[in-house]
């Protein structure tokens, strides 16, 4: 048979008043939260919890030492010895401090009490410490008098770190910059790096002077891919497999597992040729203008005529993008290209051409005032090149 639980609680302590509260909340401020627990007895600090759920007008406090929650009543106690208070006033010991009488109804006794035990608590925990570094500081000076190797066996205090900076010397001592061979090594690398560049510079100096190829235009390729990554991850992967990546004019992802490269139609062979020996997997039947690369679910009801208009909507949206997104001059040879090929409209290469070379204001849509300033300078000036010439 087992035993009935009792209730939680027999004894129900008093809630305290509005003034009482008041007074709990000024006294928990000057004491800076930090008193007695009235749980586990201990010097510990305390933070505010809300408020209880059976009284909201009593807060309630946890000690951060045992995590329990004492009753308002009892930190009360506690920091105004309401219970205590007529009891403590005779029993109040002389210290170090000059403190007056207290007086038998002044609620601050106890703090002062609680006061004058944690300081002595300090200065018997500081007076300790003290005591314990100058005996590591007598050991440390007695080893390092011996050029003793022995680490001192106290598991309170980490050890000396003559080995780190041992570890430390080691490190520098076995640098590049030590070893000749090393640094020859380092010096012919950055030898051949620089070389590469150079004739990379060279060989694009060198095209400007020759005429224009007749292999006009670009090609866009389409490889298979197992994931989409960013386009700039693309394109390291593209340079560890040594592709100049300056010739790879754009790159997007017209469907899923599908990545197109724009290449110029003078290094396709080239380009395919490298990517065919890193064993990479052309897609040549891809063809980004038909409706069977809608994959989104909103566009599954359309009907086949449908799906292959929106699909050239979104690629002719997709070459705009690209288009906008390549360096000059390059982006206008390639503009015009895609229009010759019909993939973009007349409006666009027109606001292309805008942004390119820009307005000219007619002067048939002048102002009168301008037009007779741009007369009258026009005149001037015709007037002063015949005086010069008589």
């Amino acid at each position: 048979m087992t035993k009935k639980r009792g209730p939680y609680r027999k004894y129900h302590q008093p809630s305290l008043s509005s003034e009482q509260l008041e007074k709990l909340q000024l006294t928990f401020e000057n004491v800076n939260r930090h008193f007695e627990c009235p749980l586990c007895k201990t010097l510990s600090h305390f933070f505010k919890h809300g408020y209880s759920t059976q009284d909201p007008t009593q807060p309630v406090f946890v000690c951060k030492s045992c995590k329990r929650q004492p009753t308002a009543y009892e930190v009360y106690q506690v920091l105004c010895g309401i219970n205590n208070m007529n009891e403590n006033s005779q029993q109040v010991t002389e210290s170090s401090t000059n403190f007056q009488e207290p007086n038998s109804g002044d609620p601050r006794d106890e703090l002062i009490n609680q006061l004058t035990k944690q300081v002595e608590r300090l200065t018997a925990e500081l007076n300790q410490a003290r005591k314990q570094i100058a005996r590591l500081t007598a050991l440390q000076a007695s080893t390092q008098g011996n050029n003793s190797s022995q680490t001192i066996a106290n598991t309170e205090f980490p050890p000396l770190c003559g080995a780190n900076f041992q570890n430390l010397d080691d490190s520098i001592s076995q640098a590049p910059w030590h070893n000749p061979s090393k640094v020859a090594a380092l010096k012919q690398s950055m030898f051949i790096n620089r070389q590469k560049n150079r004739v990379r510079k060279e060989e694009t100096a060198a095209r400007f002077f020759q005429p224009p190829s007749t292999n006009q235009g670009s090609q866009y390729l389409y490889v298979s891919t197992k994931a989409r990554v960013p386009v700039g991850k693309l394109r390291s992967y593209l340079r560890n497999m040594g592709v100049n990546n300056a010739r790879v004019l754009d790159i997007h992802y017209p469907d899923r597992n599908i990545a197109a490269l724009l290449i110029h139609n003078d290094y396709i062979a080239e380009f395919k040729q490298l990517l065919e020996t890193k064993r990479v997997h052309f897609a040549n039947n891809f063809d980004p203008w038909n409706g069977s690369t809608l994959k989104d679910p909103q566009y599954k009801d359309l009907t086949e005529q449908e799906r292959t208009s929106k699909a050239c909507e979104i690629q002719q949206q997709r070459l705009q993008r690209a288009v906008l997104h390549i360096r000059e001059p390059v982006k206008f040879a390639v503009a015009y290209y895609f229009y010759q090929q019909k993939w973009l409209t007349k409006s666009f290469i027109d606001q292309l051409n805008n942004s390119r070379y820009g307005r000219s204001e007619d002067v048939f849509d002048m102002d009168e005032d301008i037009k007779g300033n741009f007369s009258e300078d026009t005149t001037t000036n015709v007037a002063s090149l015949s005086s010069i010439q008589h």
